[in-house]
């Protein structure tokens, strides 16, 4: 699995250029250019890793290896975004089940992670909303004050 990801993060480009090649007119013309996507992406790493080694597999039950294999799918989605933003616009129907799989592999956690998991709920929310918060106050940010989309800016 390690593996995959890894190829896929070094090839990125170039599996892209194929995969653009082989799409419909109007997406097959964009240009591949590299933003700062990689924090997403190790961000991605981390919640797998942690959805993996955290669980006990017997407890976790289909809804939870079936969310976890979203985040699969976002974070291999996500190691093309760094070249071509489309990957990221696809990302966006799968990164919002990760909220709904962390508590699924907390409450399915082994007796031996128990500690880690009550320190990770406590550095998930501090991270969080400390991270809300910064990025809030960003120039670019649309958070405060609220406005309808509706409404001119």
């Amino acid at each position: 699995l390690a593996s995959i990801f890894a190829f896929c993060l070094i090839f990125n480009r170039q599996i892209m250029t194929v995969l653009m090649f082989l799409m419909p007119g109007r997406y097959s013309d964009a240009a591949l250019s590299y933003n700062n996507a990689y924090t997403m992406i190790i961000l991605f790493a981390i919640f797998t890793a942690y959805s993996v080694i955290i669980p006990d597999e017997r407890k976790l039950g289909a809804t939870g290896r079936g969310l976890r294999n979203m985040l699969l799918l976002s974070t291999l989605l996500q190691t093309f975004a760094p070249v071509h933003p489309l990957s990221m616009r696809m990302n966006y129907y799968y990164i919002i089940f990760i909220p709904l799989m962390l508590p699924k592999i907390m409450n399915a956690s082994e007796d031996k992670w128990k500690n880690t998991v009550e320190l990770s709920k406590f550095i998930m929310l501090v991270f969080f909303t400390a991270y809300f918060f910064y990025m809030s106050t960003s120039p670019n940010s649309y958070i405060f004050p609220y406005h309808f989309f509706w409404e001119a800016v």
